[in-house]
């Protein structure tokens, strides 16, 4: 089967001479993204077809144009890759193809009213800084970073993978793209910058930060910061005149008063230095401002949890009364991994009991399961983790064990007193640990991880 400038692809249609349409995916604002056969490779791809009603338009082909050149010339775990690129001569369709990927995005788990668990949180805006910082570093802006655009798939190892989706409304700084018009209104309200609102203004990496802490904000409450302004906006061209001058309730104060949630103290100080109206009193970098969030969260004794919600909206999740406070502050543990340095950084407090233990050295396995078979590093936090009962230290040396077998280099620990460091020592030599070494001071235990001085 054939086509000629079709509204959409139908099941069946071999495209570009070599792929066949398997079924529609979804439709943006530049393209249709469809799940074809390679049948050259045998291989399942996303093919994205630019919608035949710009196909007219110069603009619109520069621009998706600009997409492929973007997406494609960044190299990134976090970016999703570009396989092919070309205008098929039958029906003058520029298209794309790109990785096919399995799982779901972020607006899809949150409109399914999913509760994102805060250490899952951190991870997927910890994956998206890795992504922003490449973008930025190439001269690339996304300008359309949303949760729809997020899609968390698996790697072979079962580990979450964030991937950065939808290029249509990038800019870029190449002067070979300079023609193309990219000071438009263009990105999705509810994350805009602005500069973006404000057509005028220049938009720069800056806008990226301020989505991010939008989504932030999104992904550790269950609904958008704007979730309320939305609701009587009427129109996306209303929420953005309504919202153009920026937060005018301090987050910490809205999650709680709409959601039941509470989010850690110093938020409304990260979210206002996200989220500020000049650009360059924003976080100049994404994996800073989300290492300096990921610091928030580790420091908070109250849980981010969702007290019963008075409210409903879209995206509100299931509520249970959580544990009080209290008891919850009393014990703990958060790992995270940064896949670029293969640090993986651990926070454990509080007297645990040997299933507390159990579930630290399952998370400890689990996120640690991408960097088997290359040299990684350790910096632990145990200034409030005091010696622990038999059962509980079983697991501890489990996760020693585990570590020492599966390319540990160096941990570093961060101590409190000298009983801890005896408690760690001790364990340290009877699994054979390599080198451990003390640290009252995290910047001398991060510089001693990287250099061994």
């Amino acid at each position: 089967m054939l086509l000629r400038r079709p509204a959409l692809l139908d099941p069946g249609t071999f495209f570009h001479g070599r792929y066949r349409v398997i079924q529609p995916i979804k439709s943006g604002g530049m393209g249709t993204v469809y799940e074809v056969l390679d049948e050259k490779t045998s291989s399942r791809r996303a093919l994205k077809v630019m919608l035949p009603n710009l196909v007219t338009s110069e603009e619109g082909r520069k621009r998706f144009e600009l997409e492929a050149r973007a997406t494609g010339a960044i190299e990134s775990d976090h970016i999703v890759r570009i396989l092919d690129v070309g205008v098929d001569k039958t029906t003058d369709l520029p298209f794309l193809v790109m990785e096919l990927l399995r799982g779901s995005d972020l607006g899809a788990l949150l409109d399914r009213g999913e509760r994102i668990p805060v250490g899952d949180a951190l991870h997927y805006l910890a994956q998206t800084a890795l992504a922003l910082d490449k973008l930025h570093a190439a001269g690339v802006v996304h300008r359309d970073l949303k949760p729809e655009n997020l899609f968390v798939t698996s790697r072979d190892d079962g580990t979450p993978c964030v991937k950065l989706l939808d290029f249509g409304v990038v800019k870029t700084v190449d002067p070979a793209v300079a023609g193309i018009n990219t000071r438009g209104i263009l990105g999705t309200p509810l994350y805009m910058a602005p500069e973006q609102v404000e057509a005028s203004r220049a938009v720069g990496p800056a806008a990226d930060i301020y989505a991010l802490g939008q989504l932030a904000y999104e992904l550790l409450v269950g609904e958008p910061y704007w979730a309320e302004e939305l609701e009587r906006a009427g129109s996306p061209i209303m929420l953005a005149v309504d919202i153009s001058d920026g937060p005018r309730e301090a987050p910490e104060t809205r999650a709680k008063r709409r959601r039941g949630v509470v989010l850690p103290p110093g938020f409304d100080l990260w979210f206002a230095e996200m989220t500020a109206r000049s650009v360059e009193a924003r976080f100049s970098r994404a994996t800073t401002a989300i290492l300096s969030l990921r610091d928030l969260v580790r420091e908070s004794l109250v849980p981010m949890q969702p007290e019963p919600a008075a409210t409903s909206s879209k995206r509100q999740a299931p509520t249970e009364a959580p544990p009080p406070p209290r008891e919850v502050a009393k014990k703990g543990y958060l790992v995270t991994v940064d896949n670029t340095t293969r640090v993986v950084r651990v926070d454990v407090w509080g007297f645990w009991d040997a299933s507390d233990g159990k579930a630290y050295w399952e998370e400890f396995e689990r996120q640690t399961r991408p960097l088997l078979g290359k040299p990684w590093y350790v910096l632990a936090n145990i200034s409030n983790f005091p010696p622990q009962k038999p059962e509980v230290s079983v697991f501890v040396e489990k996760t020693m064990k585990h570590a020492r077998e599966n390319g540990l280099v160096r941990a570093a620990n961060l101590v409190s007193s000298a009983l801890g460091r005896m408690q760690i020592q001790r364990l340290s030599v009877e699994t054979g640990l390599p080198l451990y070494s003390f640290f009252t001071a995290e910047g001398d235990a991060l510089r001693w991880l990287v250099t061994g001085r």
